[in-house]
């Protein structure tokens, strides 16, 4: 994840401990963010109206010309960029399904081959994440009244289009509070094995009426998913942290969500 106004990725190796830079597809500064997606240990991104490939990692002490670098596909996306709303790996390790503008669409990263599947968009908000104990795909709510709970979806068969929406069920308990003026965003990971850790985000109460909240809390909420006897989604073994951060700088940021991720 590039910092705002920046045109390098810091790549960070977790067996060195290292930090390298990786430019940016373009070369262009980043000022919104990216949409990347981990598929088979392969790193896209969607950029505008194209697919970009993250490539093979440089060989050990190799010389400085030899870096990170993406590779663009010659196939345009079907979509913009700017207009997804969420994303998620199926279960088969190998496609990527994107919803944008009331659509979605799969990509077969084998052949590199997009597929409309309909007139239909996942129910989530960001990134979603294939829960093998539940059978289905689980991020959190994109639709109005459910922004602050989890929900899960079927996933769809790769042999043809799905016509249809799959089935899906909103969370009956509420992992945070986004009705409030201070709520900044939120953002879900999956640690596996139903396991999921949710990173919410709000400006402290001594940043009212500020144009820029350089004083935040960051609430960090460890649960689990199952269904109950009646079917209903619903969290277990819930854990909550709070950490409160002031920003070194004085940029007005302009990313609201938090971008963590997990390793």
């Amino acid at each position: 994840m590039p910092a705002y106004g920046t045109a390098y990725f810091p790549i960070y190796d977790t067996e060195t401990l290292g930090i390298t830079l990786c430019a940016h597809p373009n070369g262009q500064k980043v000022h919104r963010p990216p949409v990347l997606a981990s598929v088979a240990g392969t790193l896209y991104m969607l950029l505008e109206s194209s697919l970009a490939v993250l490539g093979a990692a440089p060989p050990p002490n190799s010389d400085e010309n030899k870096t990170w670098a993406w590779n663009f596909m010659p196939e345009h996306l079907p979509f913009e960029a700017p207009y997804v709303k969420s994303l998620a790996v199926h279960p088969d390790g190998r496609t990527l399904f994107v919803s944008a503008k009331g659509r979605t669409f799969s990509l077969d990263t084998g052949s590199l081959k997009w597929t409309c599947q309909s007139n239909w968009a996942m129910p989530f908000i960001g990134e979603a994440y294939f829960d093998e104990e539940l059978d289905a795909w689980v991020g959190l709510c994109i639709h109005e009244g459910g922004f602050d709970r989890a929900c899960s979806c079927d996933t769809v068969p790769i042999a043809s289009e799905c016509k249809n929406m799959p089935a899906w069920k909103l969370g009956k308990d509420q992992l945070f509070y986004a009705d409030r003026e201070r709520h900044l965003g939120a953002t879900l990971l999956s640690m596996g094995d139903s396991r999921y850790c949710l990173l919410d985000c709000a400006e402290h109460e001594d940043q009212a009426g500020e144009d820029y909240a350089a004083h935040r809390v960051y609430h960090v909420i460890t649960f689990r998913l199952k269904y109950d006897k009646d079917g209903e989604l619903r969290t277990t073994r819930r854990l909550l942290r709070s950490y409160e951060m002031t920003d070194a700088h004085e940029l007005n940021e302009p990313y609201k969500r938090p971008v963590p991720f997990w390793m």
